[in-house]
């Protein structure tokens, strides 16, 4: 989505206070803002991945690894109650809208290796690594 100046000149004046901008104009509403509909549990695992960043911070999570902020086993539980097409969606969904998304995608393939499926994953989306 595009917009002119004057659409964005007519927003700012419509605003009640300078700190109302700042609010609505903050990198974390604008990335909240610009998430895309998905699978229903694709969206709860972006949740979750949030909230990790945010309890955990970005250094512990990429330190320490999905594993040990977050309850990646949890996740596979649900995750393998799947078509191996759906958890494709899930997965692809995490990293099209979540930049440090990899980890927890690739601990979760990680842990899905006992499916009988398992390798027709990969041929659903090529950033799939394990």
């Amino acid at each position: 989505m595009k917009f002119t100046i004057e659409e964005i000149k007519n927003y700012l004046e419509s605003q009640d206070s300078l700190g109302d901008i700042h609010y609505y104009l903050s990198e974390e509403n604008i990335k909240k803002a610009n998430v895309k509909d998905g699978p229903e549990y694709g969206i709860f695992l972006l949740a979750e991945l949030q909230d990790a960043l945010e309890t955990f911070g970005e250094y512990t999570y990429n330190d320490k690894g999905a594993h040990e902020v977050m309850s990646i086993g949890n996740y596979v539980k649900e995750l393998n109650k799947m078509a191996i097409e759906e958890v494709a969606e899930v997965l692809t969904y995490l990293l099209d809208n979540h930049d440090n998304s990899i980890e927890m995608v690739c601990a979760i393939i990680g842990d899905m290796e006992d499916r009988e499926d398992f390798d027709e994953l990969f041929e659903l989306d090529n950033r799939f690594e394990y």
